[in-house]
């Protein structure tokens, strides 16, 4: 199955005025190699009189080359903020998130919808590992299928920031939900790390680098994100 890194939900990276509104476009390049991650799926059969275990091998393909264009828009009365937000690349996520903004600070949690459009193929298992190429996939689902999948996204953000220079630290994670395609219940999550570091000019614009780390139970992929922020407006 092709996945991608859970989306990446940031704050206003400045102190904004109590009662004001920001807005805010930016455009994201990710860097990652591609790999593929390894998972043992636990399964049980639903027979009552010999129930049996089995292991189900799944593979979860990361990397590539990626550009990801959005928008947000926060709104700050007295110490809390709520932000909007919507972005697409090959996938498309939306979220909104509360938090509060400080002087030198912020933080906040943020949920929403991720729509994503991957390629999910399957082989039947016998005795814990693939039969052979000549075995039939199952009616509901063929192998090498493009499919879109809605998975619910959640996390939260930490961001400092002194004067110009801001630092940012999120934790986003969904589980790929397979909807009609699912052949499997229990499928692992995917947690991202986001850790980066920003510079603003000009008061409008901003450039932000860093590390983009995603997990799979024990197992990691790394990548890297550069991106340019606009802010064209304050209200």
């Amino acid at each position: 199955m092709e996945v991608s890194e859970a989306p990446e939900v940031y704050g206003i990276n400045r102190n904004l005025d109590k009662h004001s509104e920001i807005h805010r476009f930016h455009g994201r390049i990710g860097i990652e190699p591609e790999e593929s991650i390894y998972l043992d799926i636990p399964e049980w059969t639903d027979s009552l009189n010999n129930p049996q275990g089995m292991i189900t091998k799944g593979i979860y393909d990361f990397g590539g080359f990626s550009f990801e264009g959005g928008y947000d828009v926060f709104y700050k009365w007295d110490l809390f903020v709520f932000g909007l937000g919507a972005a697409v690349s090959d996938d498309l996520h939306y979220h909104i998130s509360l938090g509060v903004n400080t002087q030198y600070f912020e933080m906040g949690v943020f949920t929403g919808l991720f729509h994503q459009y991957t390629r999910l193929s399957y082989r039947e298992l016998c005795d814990h590992t693939y039969c052979s190429e000549d075995n039939n996939a199952p009616p509901d689902i063929s192998s090498g299928q493009n499919y879109t999948l809605t998975s619910s996204f959640g996390g939260l953000y930490v961001g400092v920031f002194f004067g110009d220079i801001f630092i940012n630290y999120t934790f986003s994670s969904y589980t790929p939900d397979l909807g009609d395609a699912a052949i499997i219940k229990d499928i692992p999550s995917i947690g991202t790390h986001y850790i980066t570091l920003g510079y603003r000019f000009k008061d409008a614009y901003e450039i932000v680098g860093g590390a983009i780390i995603s997990v799979v139970e024990d197992k990691q992929h790394t990548g890297a994100g550069l991106s340019v922020n606009f802010y064209p407006f304050e209200i």
